[in-house]
């Protein structure tokens, strides 16, 4: 059984899901939550700032990267009251990229270049 897919989350018409507009949350999540029942509240801001919003109620969840919530969880005590919630059919999270300007020195640029290629598996 799809988990995430029938949970009433995304079917309860009286929540307010939290979403960064212009992200995509994968096709997966995309799709459902197109489908979903709530209300929406699309916001320009970064993912910390949407984490608050939910701590201050102006939403009631979102959907958010396992490592951004314990990074955040550990950094702001008013987000000890949030619950997170896992399923066990979440889709998996997107690709992140390390992005560099041309001004980045070319010894730093060797350097990550060098922890990436000891952190790929062979």
């Amino acid at each position: 059984m799809n988990m995430l897919r029938s949970n009433p989350l995304l079917g309860d018409r009286e929540l307010t899901l939290g979403l960064i507009d212009g992200v995509s949350y994968g096709a997966e999540l995309d799709a459902l939550i197109a489908a979903s029942s709530n209300r929406v509240m699309r916001r320009t801001v970064d993912t910390a700032t949407m984490i608050r919003m939910v701590a201050a109620g102006r939403a009631s969840y979102i959907f958010v990267d396992r490592e951004d919530w314990y990074h955040m969880r550990g950094r702001e005590n008013q987000l000890q009251a949030l619950v997170p919630l896992d399923f066990a059919d979440m889709p998996a999270g997107l690709k992140r990229y390390i992005v560099c300007s041309r001004d980045v020195p070319a010894d730093t640029m060797d350097r990550l270049n060098r922890a990436i290629a000891a952190r790929t598996p062979k």
